[in-house]
Protein backbone atom coordinates (compact mmCIF):
# COMPACT_ATOMS: atom_id res chain seq x y z
CA UNK A 1 0.00 0.00 0.00
CA UNK A 2 2.62 2.21 0.41
CA UNK A 3 4.10 1.50 -2.57
CA UNK A 4 1.01 2.48 -4.34
CA UNK A 5 0.98 5.57 -2.38
CA UNK A 6 5.05 6.12 -3.32
CA UNK A 7 3.86 5.66 -7.00
CA UNK A 8 0.87 7.94 -7.25
CA UNK A 9 2.78 10.39 -5.43
CA UNK A 10 5.64 10.52 -7.94
CA UNK A 11 3.10 10.46 -10.91
CA UNK A 12 1.20 13.42 -9.55
CA UNK A 13 3.77 16.27 -11.18
CA UNK A 14 3.41 14.76 -14.75
CA UNK A 15 -0.34 15.18 -14.32
CA UNK A 16 -0.58 18.53 -13.29
CA UNK A 17 0.15 20.64 -16.36
CA UNK A 18 -2.55 18.55 -18.65
CA UNK A 19 -4.94 19.41 -16.01
CA UNK A 20 -3.52 22.77 -16.32
CA UNK A 21 -3.85 23.26 -20.00
CA UNK A 22 -7.46 21.79 -20.11
CA UNK A 23 -8.40 24.47 -17.57
CA UNK A 24 -6.92 27.01 -19.70
CA UNK A 25 -8.59 25.86 -22.92
CA UNK A 26 -12.27 28.15 -22.10
CA UNK A 27 -15.15 28.18 -24.74
CA UNK A 28 -15.18 31.19 -26.65
CA UNK A 29 -18.67 32.06 -27.95
CA UNK A 30 -17.74 35.06 -29.84
CA UNK A 31 -17.27 33.10 -33.25
CA UNK A 32 -20.73 32.05 -32.77
CA UNK A 33 -22.46 35.55 -32.20
CA UNK A 34 -24.27 38.19 -34.77
CA UNK A 35 -24.86 35.44 -37.61
CA UNK A 36 -28.33 35.03 -36.96
CA UNK A 37 -29.76 31.49 -37.32
CA UNK A 38 -26.81 29.75 -38.60
CA UNK A 39 -26.04 27.10 -36.05
CA UNK A 40 -28.25 24.23 -33.85
CA UNK A 41 -27.38 22.40 -30.54
CA UNK A 42 -25.41 19.64 -32.66
CA UNK A 43 -22.58 22.36 -33.79
CA UNK A 44 -21.78 22.58 -29.82
CA UNK A 45 -19.88 19.61 -28.20
CA UNK A 46 -21.25 20.38 -25.10
CA UNK A 47 -24.28 21.53 -23.19
CA UNK A 48 -22.19 24.23 -21.09
CA UNK A 49 -20.62 25.43 -24.89
CA UNK A 50 -24.35 26.10 -26.26
CA UNK A 51 -25.40 27.51 -23.07
CA UNK A 52 -22.59 30.22 -23.01
CA UNK A 53 -23.87 31.12 -26.84
CA UNK A 54 -27.20 31.86 -24.74
CA UNK A 55 -25.26 33.44 -22.11
CA UNK A 56 -23.58 35.88 -24.64
CA UNK A 57 -26.75 36.65 -26.63
CA UNK A 58 -29.87 36.00 -24.36
CA UNK A 59 -32.18 36.77 -27.73
CA UNK A 60 -31.25 33.29 -29.11
CA UNK A 61 -31.34 33.72 -32.36
CA UNK A 62 -30.02 30.05 -32.95
CA UNK A 63 -32.84 29.12 -30.84
CA UNK A 64 -30.73 26.75 -28.98
CA UNK A 65 -33.52 27.24 -26.13
CA UNK A 66 -36.57 25.63 -27.94
CA UNK A 67 -38.61 25.56 -24.50
CA UNK A 68 -37.31 29.31 -23.51
CA UNK A 69 -36.50 27.58 -19.86
CA UNK A 70 -33.21 29.79 -20.36
CA UNK A 71 -31.52 26.27 -20.42
CA UNK A 72 -29.39 25.79 -24.37
CA UNK A 73 -29.25 22.19 -25.58
CA UNK A 74 -30.17 20.32 -22.53
CA UNK A 75 -29.98 17.02 -24.56
CA UNK A 76 -25.95 17.79 -25.48
CA UNK A 77 -23.40 15.90 -23.81
CA UNK A 78 -21.82 16.88 -20.35
CA UNK A 79 -19.98 19.55 -19.37
CA UNK A 80 -23.23 21.02 -18.08
CA UNK A 81 -23.84 24.80 -17.45
CA UNK A 82 -27.41 24.73 -16.52
CA UNK A 83 -27.90 27.96 -14.89
CA UNK A 84 -30.86 29.63 -16.27
CA UNK A 85 -30.52 32.81 -18.55
CA UNK A 86 -32.94 35.58 -18.20
CA UNK A 87 -34.30 35.62 -21.74
CA UNK A 88 -34.49 39.11 -23.54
Amino acid sequence: MLRSFIVALCLLPSLLPVAAASAQQAFDPAPYLGKGDAYNCADFASQADAQAVLRADPTDPNRLDADRDGVACERNPAPYDRASVVRS
